[in-house]
C-alpha cells in the first residue's frame, strides 16, 4: 500500500472514533511522511529525538506542558532546538508555530489533554525503553 491508502486508512479511523476531521485529526502531512509509531491520539513519534537522563533514573525525549489556547487544550514541547525552554517562552513559540501551520496535540477538555499526555508518554516509554539499556 502506498502513502494515500495510508493516509485514507488513518482518516477513516479517526471518523471511526468520532473525530471531526477539519478539527479533530491534527493531521500533518509531514507528520506523515515522517511517520515513527504512533500514539494513540494519531501523532507520530519522533524516534531520532535524543534520549535526555532524568535525576531519577529514566528518560525523556520529549517535555511537553498543557495548556488552554483559543478554546482548545494543547499539549506543546518545552524543549525547542534542543533547549528546554520557560513555559511563557513555549507558549510563545507555539502560538507562533500554530500561525506557521504547525500542529499540536489538541482537545476539547483539559482532562482530555491531560489522559492524552499520560498516554503518548508511556507509549514513548515503551517505545524507546530499549534504546536506553
Amino acid at each position: 500500500m502506498g502513502l494515500l491508502s495510508d493516509f485514507t486508512a488513518y482518516v477513516d479511523s479517526l471518523k471511526r472514533r468520532g473525530a471531526n476531521t477539519a478539527q479533530e485529526t491534527n493531521y500533518s502531512p509531514t507528520g506523515l511522511l515522517n511517520m515513527g509509531p504512533i500514539d494513540k491520539a494519531g501523532f507520530a513519534i519522533d524516534t531520532s529525538r535524543p534520549m535526555i537522563d532524568n535525576n531519577d533514573g529514566s528518560f525523556s525525549t520529549e517535555r511537553t506542558i498543557t495548556v488552554g489556547m483559543d478554546g482548545r487544550h494543547y499539549n506543546i514541547p518545552t524543549i525547542w532546538d534542543g533547549k528546554e525552554v520557560s513555559e511563557d517562552e513555549a507558549i510563545s513559540k507555539a502560538r507562533a508555530a500554530i500561525k506557521n501551520g504547525k500542529v499540536f496535540p489538541n482537545f476539547s477538555t483539559l482532562q482530555q489533554a491531560l489522559l492524552e499526555a499520560r498516554a503518548r508518554s508511556e507509549e514513548i516509554g515503551r517505545t524507546r525503553r530499549p534504546e536506553a539499556k
